[in-house]
Order: C-alpha cells, then sequence, then structure tokens
C-alpha cells in the first residue's frame, strides 16, 4: 500500500474506476486489508507480519558501500537513486 502511495503511477495503471479514487482510497484499502486479514484468521490460517526497518543513515551507509567496494558495485542500481528522491514522502505518508 505503501509503495502506491508514494508511486502514484502505479494506482494509474490499476485502472480504477475514478470515483474510487477520492480521499478515502487509503482508509477503504486499509479496511480491505484487515478485513481479508480477519477471513483468513477465521479460517484457521496463522498470519505472521514482519517489518524490517532499515534507518535512512543506514540506507546511505549500505548505498554508498555499494559504490565504494568493487565487490559491491554489481548491487548497484539507478533505480536506488531515484528512490532516495522519495524518502521525505515516504517519512510523511507513514505517518498520517
Amino acid at each position: 500500500m505503501l509503495a502506491v502511495r508514494v508511486h502514484p503511477e502505479f494506482l494509474e495503471k490499476q485502472n480504477l474506476p475514478p470515483t474510487l479514487v477520492d480521499k478515502k482510497i487509503w482508509a477503504r484499502r486499509h479496511e480491505d486489508i484487515c478485513a481479508f486479514e480477519r477471513y483468513l484468521t477465521r479460517n484457521g490460517i496463522a498470519i505472521c507480519k514482519f517489518f524490517l526497518h532499515v534507518s535512512q543513515a543506514e540506507q546511505k551507509r549500505r548505498f554508498l558501500e555499494r559504490l565504494d567496494t568493487p565487490e559491491k558495485n554489481w548491487k548497484f542500481s539507478a533505480a536506488d537513486v531515484a528512490e532516495r528522491q522519495h524518502w521525505r514522502s515516504t517519512w510523511r505518508l507513514t505517518r498520517t
């Protein structure tokens, strides 16, 4: 859900009717996710969620290490540079 909020073009590609894309879309999607998880739980499926938090400082350190360490250069992607531009908006979105 977060990736789609950070990258509105992902939402556009979902071809939703315009009437569904309003201020309440994220609340409705969150509600749907919770309802689906309740359904699974009621049917005996255990749900395990994991959240990996890597600080911006650690992400920066790893990013620079990919550039500075020749044996890690293969991990570098120009997409990583583009994603760093979204950090500020991601920070705000996770707190709303």
